[in-house]
């Protein structure tokens, strides 16, 4: 999910990726997913280290959203 600002998108964790919210986060800093996702001013000449975490951030979101394409994480069922 994402929404228009300015030039880029701003990146949302959708509903069905937020149980694995921990996992997308683990090892990256302290930041979250969306700070990281939404950061498009880190360059490797001015923060090496943020732009590693963006990058494993990133990765994991693609390949969640690849499962979930799939059909390897199926969509959630809310009780209410």
């Amino acid at each position: 999910m994402s929404k228009e600002l300015g030039e880029h998108k701003i990146w949302i964790i959708p509903e069905w990726m937020k149980e694995f919210r921990d996992h997308i986060e683990s090892g990256c800093g302290g930041q979250t997913a969306e700070q990281l996702m939404n950061n498009h001013t880190a360059t490797f000449f001015n923060n090496p280290i943020l732009c590693e975490l963006i990058g494993m951030c990133s990765a994991k979101v693609s390949l969640l959203e690849r499962l979930h394409k799939e059909g390897f994480i199926p969509k959630l069922e809310r009780k209410k």
